[in-house]
């Protein structure tokens, strides 16, 4: 593997990339990374050979070598300790200007490949994105593991020179409060491409069509999606999409459904694809999402971009929506606010409610468009001023 003519290399190193699914938003940023700036930056993606939870590999590419697996991406799918090796020779022999780590606490995406440049002279630029893993809530699943990582990393100094990737001026604050004096730049997140126009919606039927995407999982409070439509007491088609990573809380979630079955039909959907994704958001009336928190938020900005409102928490980056008439973001502390809001929605006239769907893909087209996400990576990665702390928001 020889440098390509193109002057400026980035290596991405993450846990998991297309066509995993299960890992939810941080595989579509990556994805959605490569081909913004794949056009005059050589990108290479290092990478697991499964998906999230998965036993097996792949078996849709090719293990082991280096291949074009995407539009603009040269993609290395391996698995333990053989992605430490190939990372070991990437760097040697590829020489790459940026290495862009996508992960707090892995083992084999961040901290062994930290330790060996930590060890090298003549180190590439070093950018790590935390993935949410340093909110709150995050910390708070398996703490003690998570206090001494941190502990054994700053003793070895691993993120001395390193600059934070930070996505949301939440995040910023996160990172501050775990590493006072670390070197920050704030990027959004690449997120899908909005669709071009809102098209109009079949007739209302009386019964609110409603998702729910993102990981069945506690952090995504999944179960009180149930609640809120107890409450709500409306007629209601409820699709529940994503992974169910703990067995125990998704069992939890389906007694939860089959207590509200008289006028909620559910439909757990399981894992679907991107396209699969987008296709039940445009079906929906809504989509509710009561987060602990999101670093980004895919699966709002999905909806936005395909002009479906959303129903969230005030945990999230996308806040005022009300005022938009887009939306909610309210107070996981009164969860009655969610129900009043759902038959607020459920009372709007086809009128109003288009009016809502135009609003909602008003924002994601605007964020889109003002991000200037391709320069912002850029920079990220090859800017002349290596390290730049902001506190601005990105929308």
């Amino acid at each position: 593997m020889k440098p390509s003519s193109k002057t400026r290399r980035v290596l991405i190193c993450s846990d998991w990339f297309f066509p995993a699914v299960r890992a939810g938003g941080p595989v579509s940023s990556i994805r959605h990374l490569t081909d913004l700036i794949g056009g005059d930056v050589e990108v290479r993606v290092l990478t697991s050979d499964r998906d999230l939870g998965e036993n097996k590999p792949f078996a849709t590419v090719t293990l082991n070598r280096w291949t074009k697996e995407l539009n603009a991406a040269v993609v290395y799918y391996t698995s333990g300790f053989g992605r430490m090796l190939e990372f070991v020779r990437c760097l040697r022999r590829w020489n790459p200007e940026a290495v862009y780590l996508n992960s707090m606490f892995s083992l084999w995406g961040t901290i062994l490949p930290l330790a060996w440049m930590k060890l090298t002279f003549g180190r590439p630029r070093r950018v790590l994105a935390p993935r949410g893993m340093l909110r709150p809530t995050a910390l708070a699943v398996r703490p003690l593991k998570k206090r001494i990582f941190l502990l054994f990393a700053r003793g070895l100094a691993l993120f001395e020179g390193l600059e934070f990737h930070a996505t949301s001026s939440a995040e910023c604050e996160e990172i501050r409060r775990v590493f006072p004096k670390a070197l920050i730049t704030l990027v959004s997140n690449v997120p899908c491409q909005p669709i071009c126009e809102v098209p109009a919606r079949d007739a209302d039927v009386g019964v609110l069509r409603i998702a729910s995407i993102g990981r069945i999982h506690p952090i995504k409070n999944t179960h009180l999606v149930f609640d809120i439509l107890r409450q709500a007491g409306l007629p209601c088609e409820l699709k529940v999409v994503g992974p169910e990573e703990d067995t125990d809380y998704g069992k939890k979630c389906r007694r939860r459904a089959a207590g509200i079955a008289e006028c909620v039909t559910t439909e757990f959907c399981g894992v679907k694809s991107g396209d699969e994704v987008r296709g039940i958001l445009q079906w929906a009336d809504l989509m509710l999402l009561p987060t602990q928190g999101e670093n980004f938020g895919h699966a709002i900005f999905e909806s936005l971009a395909v002009g479906t409102p959303v129903l969230i928490s005030d945990q999230t980056m996308w806040r005022e929506l009300a005022s938009q008439s887009a939306g909610w973001d309210l107070s996981l502390d009164d969860l009655s606010s969610f129900s009043e809001a759902l038959q607020e929605f459920a009372r709007m006239d086809p009128a109003t409610r288009h009016t809502w769907r135009r609003n909602a893909h008003r924002i994601a087209t605007e964020f889109f468009a003002k991000s200037n996400l391709r320069q912002g990576y850029l920079d990220l990665f090859f800017g002349t001023t290596p390290f730049r702390a902001t506190d601005s928001k990105p929308h």
